[in-house]
């Protein structure tokens, strides 16, 4: 079984084995649980890898716990969420790493990713009591 997080609206491909590992089956039971409820919404398909191994390949589109069984075995669980792991340290590196614009005449502090992109923008108050930023 596999247990991973998941950013919302990406592709993935969870991997199990027909129980006699027939090649060529093209029907299985598929059952997705969404936080502990059966989530019929979703539409699966199926690709045979080859040997009795195949994948479930689905795109989940609503942040949550999943739970993904074929033919009555937990094949998966998947935490489907805004941002992955690996997102918020891209962020991170990007913080530490780029660079930042601070424009006085429209009191606006843009933080820049390393690749040229905004990572976030900000209004600023600058004056003789206080200085302070809050996100657009």
């Amino acid at each position: 079984m596999i247990h991973l997080d998941k950013r919302i609206n990406q592709p993935l491909k969870v991997p199990f084995a027909e129980a006699n590992g027939t090649t060529g089956v093209t029907v299985f039971s598929i059952t997705f649980l969404k936080d502990g409820v059966v989530h019929p919404g979703l539409v699966p398909s199926t690709t045979e890898i080859g040997g009795g191994i195949y994948t479930v390949d689905i795109t989940f589109t609503e942040v949550g716990v999943y739970t993904v069984i074929v033919d009555d075995s937990i094949a998966a669980v998947v935490n489907v969420v805004e941002k992955d792991f690996y997102s918020i340290l891209q962020d991170l590196d990007d913080v530490a790493q780029g660079s930042w614009v601070y424009d006085k005449a429209a009191s606006t502090l843009r933080l820049i990713r390393q690749d040229g992109n905004d990572l976030a923008v900000f209004d600023v108050v600058d004056n003789v009591n206080v200085s302070s930023r809050e996100r657009q």
